[in-house]
């Protein structure tokens, strides 16, 4: 019993020490809190100096550029008062001169003033006039470009495993398999044989899908707002008259925009054939023809006719459709007729009717023409390039440049 009584104080000492070390441990885990705090906080706070700074040095920057508008403008209008002088200068020295001279040599002095004002305008022209030869070879290059991108996603004559061109489209699929292996477990050998999405069946389906998407987001950014209509047809490679639909809006951020919406099969290009078949897109997607407050096409009659053009039938339905006639043909009627009085374009479609003409009318150049063609035809062949169908790989002449007409 003593020797216990002798333990119970060391007990509790032990006890206390150990509330000690509780009560350590627990103040050390403040002061990191504390710390950590102190760290998070010093952190903000050099961001805020930081983003402090920034704004500082914007509106220093923009300070100093409106220090230098200012300059700017008050040099302008002290060049503009200086200009202003020696114009009231000219025309009193002008006034001075017309009072010396003769009625005649006035007149002659106008001419000559006409004569060089004319010149100027030519080398204006001329300037313009090579700009847009610029723009159209930059246009050019840029389609090239856009047909080689087409070209990269046609899919091969033959597609099986044995064929040494299976095209394009299987090739890109080997190549992004053999780059990626997610894609490689579910695409050509690894995928089912029931589902490799790899048929033109569907494809085609798949591109429809994609199309209706498209389409169906363009009808819903359009709404019940008014919008414009540009019609345009042309013939395909299969001989078949293709209408094309572009609508012009103004969507939801105030933004003009103008989207290709649809492509229809037209079985000729007269003006009632085509509004039907414009009705006919413009109901299946729920657009109200009321809404339509402009129309743009080219200038051929059964387009522009007064009475019965395309434009006319759509104004009788809708009165505010107003039509305008297309800027790009418009540009198109311009570059051809500027482009005759340039010579360099003019020397081109002259020697290349020549081309033709020598080609053509003598039948001995016709024959190698066509010999060339049929060994080109012989070497595609043999490499897998082309297949033989029926009608396909003619052997065909050369044609004549046509010229634009509306």
């Amino acid at each position: 019993m003593e020797a216990f009584k002798k333990l119970l104080p060391l007990l509790e000492n032990i006890e206390n020490v150990r509330k000690n070390e509780n009560l350590i441990e627990t103040k050390q885990i403040v002061i990191k809190m504390n710390v950590d705090t102190m760290i998070k906080a010093k952190r903000v706070i050099e961001e805020m100096k930081t983003q402090l700074g920034q704004k500082r040095r914007e509106q220093l920057y923009k300070t100093e550029r409106c220090v230098a508008i200012r300059r700017r403008l008050e040099e302008m209008s002290k060049e503009m008062s200086d200009l202003k002088v020696e114009f009231d200068l000219i025309t009193k020295q002008e006034e001075e001169f017309a009072k010396e001279i003769s009625p005649t040599q006035a007149h002659m002095l106008r001419m000559i003033v006409d004569v060089i004002a004319v010149s100027q305008a030519t080398t204006q022209i001329k300037k313009e006039i090579k700009a847009l030869k610029d723009e159209s070879d930059t246009l050019e290059n840029w389609a090239t470009d856009l047909q080689l991108e087409l070209r990269s996603f046609q899919r091969g004559h033959d597609e099986t495993r044995k064929s040494r061109n299976q095209g394009n489209f299987l090739e890109l699929l080997k190549l992004l398999a053999s780059y990626n292996d997610e894609i490689a477990k579910v695409v050509l050998e690894n995928a089912p044989q029931n589902c490799k999405y790899t048929s033109h069946q569907i494809q085609k389906e798949l591109l429809q899908i994609l199309s209706s998407r498209v389409k169906k987001s363009i009808r819903e950014e359009i709404g019940d707002s008014k919008f414009c209509i540009v019609v345009d047809e042309a013939r395909d490679e299969s001989k078949k008259e293709q209408m094309a639909l572009v609508l012009r809006f103004v969507d939801k951020v105030g933004l003009i925009q103008e989207i290709f919406f649809d492509v229809a099969h037209v079985k000729d290009t007269t003006s009632l054939t085509l509004k039907e078949a414009i009705y006919d897109i413009l109901s299946r997607h729920n657009l109200d023809v009321s809404n339509i407050r402009g129309q743009g096409y080219d200038g051929a009659s059964n387009m522009r006719g007064e009475w019965n053009g395309l434009q006319a039938l759509f104004m009788k339905d809708c009165p505010y459709a107003y039509y305008v006639h297309c800027f790009a043909h418009r540009l198109q009627l311009a570059l051809v007729t500027s482009s005759r009085e340039v010579k360099p374009v003019h020397n081109f479609f002259e020697k290349m009717i020549f081309i033709v003409n020598v080609v053509c009318s003598f039948t001995k150049r016709h024959d190698k023409l066509q010999a060339s063609q049929l060994e080109e035809i012989a070497h595609l062949l043999e490499i897998d390039e082309i297949v033989t169908s029926k009608g396909s790989n003619q052997v065909v002449t050369l044609k004549r440049a046509g010229d634009t007409r509306w």
